[in-house]
């Protein structure tokens, strides 16, 4: 029976599966393609195809900048695909739905007012929070963009110990030919 087991948990290893939670955002924070999958963890993806799509209505932003524009509750279907020229329900092998819900920027806790002993102190080292605002939201909302779906290939990370010292070679030879060249124009002067 333990050589049943340990095979059980070996195709466990093998299966693709998708870790992600329900998430909060509020209007007037940035939100893109990427942001949206990096809330997911993919296991066992390496080579199969991974992303998310937007269930009915798509997300609403800005043109510039990416910022939420409305507040609205959407639900995110994130999925673990083989490769394929067209997704569909038979090359999908995980999928996940989460709810994302976008509330008003009043209902964010980083935007509080503080009481009234504590925001004197405050004001002097942050900057005004109408300031803030008008930067962030430079066009008016007619600029708009949606976010529905993004997908990419889930890629190895590097094991334990193992490094690219490509850069770092590449780097050092620069500064070997600088020195060279200063060095040898002291020479001449």
């Amino acid at each position: 029976t333990e050589s049943t087991s340990t095979e059980s948990s070996s195709s466990e290893e093998a299966t693709p599966s998708i870790e992600v939670t329900d998430q909060t955002v509020y209007v007037g924070q940035t939100l893109t393609e990427d942001i949206v999958l990096s809330w997911a963890t993919f296991k066992n993806a390496d080579g199969l195809t991974v992303g998310f799509e937007v269930v009915g209505e798509p997300i609403q932003v800005t043109a510039l900048g990416n910022t939420l524009v409305e507040p609205g509750t959407h639900k995110i279907r994130f999925y673990v695909s083989k490769p394929a020229q067209q997704r569909s329900s038979e090359t999908v092998v995980a999928e996940k739905v989460i709810t994302l819900n976008v509330l008003p920027e009043s209902a964010n806790p980083l935007n509080q007012t503080l009481p009234e002993e504590e925001t004197n102190e405050k004001e002097t080292k942050a900057p005004n929070k109408d300031l803030i605002s008008q930067v962030a939201s430079p066009i008016s909302n007619t600029a708009k963009k949606t976010i529905d779906s993004a997908k990419t290939t889930a890629k190895q990370l590097p094991s334990t110990g193992e490094t690219n010292n490509g850069m770092m070679i590449a780097s050092a030879g620069v500064v070997l030919i600088a020195g060279a060249y200063i060095f040898r124009k002291k020479q001449l002067d």
